[in-house]
């Protein structure tokens, strides 16, 4: 279910345009309950997503959103800023910044892409960090899974932006022992990476 109450400005025809201005002015709110979608060539389950949002032009509000993707249920309180820009490829970056909680992640699930049809490729797992969004969040995960690796308790702060990844004072337990990291990952494209930590 969703309950959309929007006050909508603009054309149509506006919507498929890329152009630098906004085509359009949005302001209201969007309530959902137990929400399931999923977008056509994306590898993503969406479904269970319950919460508000408030939007005010190129601000939206998040009140306590939740919901699951491909498994792995997540919850994420705060600000989204530019989003419309960011929908209608203005070129400006969507921001997002606040505090995410989830009980379990399965980064393996989370980063599956799609492999085309006439492709033999036996891997569909990989990861992208997207150069046009940015975010800042203040991070609880119960429980962290990649493989056979399992981390526990991880609390700290996680953020994108530039193609870099930023681990900042994340604390965990690990293989039984306490862990505290601060570092960065660097895309370097192809599916290369680099790590700095300490």
């Amino acid at each position: 279910i969703a309950i959309v109450n929007l006050d909508i400005e603009g054309k149509v025809a506006d919507f498929k345009k890329k152009t630098k201005d906004l085509p359009a002015r949005f302001e209201g709110n969007i309530e959902t309950r137990n929400l399931k979608m999923a977008f056509s060539g994306s590898p993503y389950v969406y479904s269970n997503i319950s919460g508000k949002v408030y939007a005010s032009n190129n601000l939206l509000k998040i009140d306590t959103l939740h919901g699951n993707i491909n498994g792995n249920t997540l919850g994420l309180k705060g600000y989204a800023r530019h989003l419309l820009d960011y929908l209608f490829s203005t070129g400006k970056q969507l921001e997002v910044e606040g505090s995410f909680y989830s009980p379990h992640i399965d980064i393996p699930s989370l980063t599956a892409t799609n492999t085309p049809k006439n492709s033999t490729a036996a891997d569909t797992t990989g990861i992208v960090i997207p150069g046009n969004t940015s975010f800042k969040l203040k991070t609880k995960i119960d429980r962290l899974t990649f493989n056979k690796f399992l981390a526990r308790k991880l609390i700290g702060t996680i953020a994108m932006g530039g193609g870099v990844l930023t681990l900042n004072n994340l604390d965990f337990e690990a293989m039984n022992g306490s862990f505290a990291l601060t570092g960065n990952v660097f895309d370097k494209g192809n599916g290369q990476f680099v790590i700095s930590a300490q």
